[in-house]
């Protein structure tokens, strides 16, 4: 309490004693690119004032647009030019030709990939972003390659499964069931709702990630991308999400 404190002089005292404090909130897929108007922003600036007034005190991007302008704008939250939460980044996206996305430099192989996660390091990049094309021996070297760095190694899967994924030494699966090649589900998801986690290959595969430790990130809202309608169907396509990644 105030009272039983002996102040300096001069202190000024602001009474919140109907409030609450609480620790600052960590967001682990916050992308500084947006979407607004039919038109990207590569690395918006206004991102990290946002997050920080929302309570975002730590955050981190999974994979940049303009990974160069997001390390700067990084560099001058570091500096204090500019307000936002403690940013970590995962640099560019890790991917093989042809790029799932225009905006993403595609490698040519695991060579190639070696000297990305070479250059991303040196920035200070804390993460790397494997994307949906990768696979085999290339997805491999550069989860190699990442941890002699000590980056953490995320994926968004397609091209390989969970299971060949966690065993070649990912850290991280994002996006959940909309991102799970073994469902034989995507790109669009249908009967999604009738899929059953308990079925003893899925189950296999969420056993072996509580195993090796691999995070499993349902990014839920995603799936709302695909469908916006609230059915019964929908909403248990989005409890399975969860209920999956408890398992």
């Amino acid at each position: 309490m105030v009272s039983e404190v002996t102040l300096p002089e001069g202190t000024q005292v602001l009474d919140f004693s109907e409030k609450f404090v609480m620790p600052g909130l960590v967001d682990l897929h916050a992308h500084t690119y947006t979407h607004v108007s039919g038109g990207f922003t590569e690395s918006n600036e206004t991102v990290p004032a946002f997050l920080l007034a929302a309570g975002v005190t730590t955050a981190r991007a999974p994979g940049s647009m303009n990974p160069g302008a997001d390390f700067a704008m990084r560099n001058r939250i570091n500096a204090q030019l500019m307000t936002g939460p403690r940013y970590y980044f995962a640099g560019e996206y890790l991917d093989l030709a042809p790029a799932s996305y225009t905006f993403f430099n595609a490698a040519t192989g695991a060579e190639d990939l070696r000297m990305k996660i070479d250059y991303w390091s040196a920035q200070g990049a804390t993460a790397v972003k494997l994307y949906t094309r990768m696979s085999g021996d290339a997805l491999r070297a550069s989860v190699a390659h990442a941890h002699n760095h000590g980056l953490k190694v995320i994926a968004h899967l397609g091209a390989t499964g969970w299971k060949d994924a966690m065993e070649a030494g990912v850290d991280e699966l994002c996006h959940g069931l909309a991102a799970f090649p073994e469902t034989g589900l995507m790109p669009k998801l249908e009967g999604l709702d009738q899929l059953d986690l308990k079925e003893p290959r899925y189950a296999a595969i969420l056993r072996l990630a509580a195993s090796l430790k691999v995070v499993l990130v349902p990014t839920a809202m995603n799936l709302q991308n695909f469908t916006l309608d609230r059915s019964p169907e929908n909403r248990r396509a989005l409890e399975l999400l969860h209920d999956g990644h408890r398992a």
